[in-house]
């Protein structure tokens, strides 16, 4: 139904409202994966370029949602491994729900925190745990933007929780001791 919709509006247009949706998620999502603001604005602009040559392509495409993230996935993995390198950035979300009189402070210690565990995770499974948690992808569309079965989403979702948790209880025990 969505891609009938979809077939009937021009296609810039359909790009442009994909834009309009998803240009500040995929940035976010970019710039946590390279850690580069301008290179996070480069492969964001690359996304939405690619998806305008797509012009044949994307009156078909079912979830333009996980496609879009897909796009910018192999973008980003592709300019990491030009640059031979992975890093991890600081966790730069601020939860709606924090109320102003929570210490910033002890808000962004904990914000580094969870980066530093997160970065502790295997790409494999750091990915999936940050398009699901954080960017709010359901695990069919994870599984559509990484090309994998939703079974196989599923279990890295668990593996990543796992290590994370464990990743989580070895700090606070290195703190108490």
């Amino acid at each position: 139904m969505a891609a009938e919709a979809q077939a009937e509006e021009p296609v810039t247009q359909q790009v442009a409202n994909l834009f309009e949706l998803y240009h500040q998620p995929i940035f976010a999502y970019l710039y946590r994966l390279v850690n580069d603001w301008e290179l996070a604005h480069d492969l964001t602009q690359e996304t939405f370029l690619r998806l305008l040559r797509m012009t044949d392509q994307l009156p078909a495409i079912e979830n333009p949602r996980a496609f879009t993230y897909r796009i910018a996935t192999n973008l980003a993995h592709n300019s990491l491994k030009r640059r031979r390198r992975f890093t991890w950035l600081p966790w730069r979300h601020v939860n709606e729900q924090q109320t102003a009189t929570e210490d910033p402070a002890k808000r962004i210690h904990d914000q580094s925190d969870v980066a530093q565990l997160l970065a502790g995770l295997p790409l494999d499974y750091r990915i999936p745990l940050l398009l699901y948690s954080y960017d709010g992808l359901n695990v069919r569309e994870v599984a559509a933007v990484l090309n994998l079965s939703e079974g196989a989403v599923k279990t890295r979702l668990f593996r990543a929780r796992e290590m994370f948790r464990k990743a989580h209880e070895e700090e606070v025990d290195d703190e108490s001791s």
